[in-house]
């Protein structure tokens, strides 16, 4: 198993964070992505959420964006994220303390 962990990195911008989804679509052997604590939000989930294209992360099967104030915007981009193919081992996505509610979670999962 291969950790990425940029945990805690603070004050970068949604050009930054699209910048990292870029370098990420090359890591072929990363299972484990820690954002945790960045202050990413919607807008910066988005940005990485675009940058991640068909195959991107292939072997990713955990993404931890605790404490990361994550709504339903940065969900959807996400989701558009994994249906364009990103991630496709994905099993877990760690959102406590995000924002988000697990009823919010349950909605988007039934629609």
């Amino acid at each position: 198993q291969k950790a990425l962990d940029y945990s805690h990195m603070t004050h970068w911008s949604e050009a930054d964070f699209g910048a990292l989804a870029g370098a990420l679509a090359t890591s072929e052997n990363a299972t484990q992505l820690n954002l945790q604590g960045c202050e990413m939000r919607d807008r910066g989930v988005t940005a990485l959420a675009a940058g991640l294209s068909g195959g991107s992360l292939p072997l990713l099967e955990k993404l931890n964006l605790k404490d990361n104030s994550v709504g339903r915007p940065g969900l959807e981009a996400l989701a558009a994220a994994l249906q364009r193919g990103a991630m496709p081992m994905l099993r877990t996505i760690v959102l406590g303390e995000s924002g988000v509610v697990d009823g919010e979670v349950l909605a988007m999962m039934s629609e």
